[in-house]
């Protein structure tokens, strides 16, 4: 795993925001499928500082987040962190976090990650249509949802793509820790240095 994003001029990055509350095995795997069929050298990750979208707090904190991020990224060489949101001004939106990744790396063509349950919602995102002029939308399928583009974006803007089913939730994956889950079976749901992190900070509790 690259620590900092610093591609080099003229390569293809895909960001992947999120607020990996935590990270788990389905958010690696799409993001790694995405990253071959729309073929990119990297993701840059990027946890959200304070996600504009989400009612509820989050539960674990922007340092914990950004460690189990990096821990479960390290052995892949495709995958970078980013922390740009700590130091955007808030409320921070995906527009800002993008223009600011652009003009870090001007030469670096990026589009921007979602999953396919994002997709209905997406017009009720903070300018919807300048996130997409500033870069390409791409949806990683998941099982059981809907993948109909919205009419009102263009559809160009919008790729689809297919990715193997992994029926994981950050939501599911804190709801087992707190009923007790071993840190075997916590290492099938999140990557092992992260169910190593999550139960030496005993966090989700």
């Amino acid at each position: 795993m690259k620590a900092n994003p610093d591609p080099e001029a003229g390569t293809r990055r895909i960001i992947f925001g999120g607020a990996f509350d935590p990270v788990h095995w389905g958010h690696i795997r799409m993001a790694e499928e995405v990253r071959r069929k729309w073929p990119a050298e990297g993701v840059v990750f990027v946890p959200t500082y304070v996600p504009p979208h989400r009612s509820q707090a989050l539960v674990a904190d922007f340092d914990d987040r950004v460690a189990m991020v990096t821990a479960a990224l390290s052995d892949e060489d495709w995958a970078e962190v980013s922390t740009i949101e700590r130091e955007l001004p808030q409320p921070n939106y995906s527009l800002e976090t993008v223009r600011a990744l652009k003009r870090q790396h001007p030469d670096t063509t990026f589009a921007f990650l979602i999953g396919a349950d994002q997709l209905p919602r997406f017009r009720f995102w903070h300018k919807p249509l300048e996130l997409l002029a500033e870069v390409p939308l791409l949806v990683g399928s998941r099982p059981g949802t809907d993948t109909a583009a919205d009419s009102e974006l263009p559809t160009d803007r919008v790729i689809i793509i297919p990715t193997t089913p992994v029926d994981i939730s950050a939501t599911s994956v804190r709801q087992q820790i707190r009923q007790g889950i071993t840190e075997e079976a916590l290492g099938r749901l999140v990557p092992p240095r992260v169910a190593e992190y999550i139960l030496k900070r005993k966090l989700y509790r």
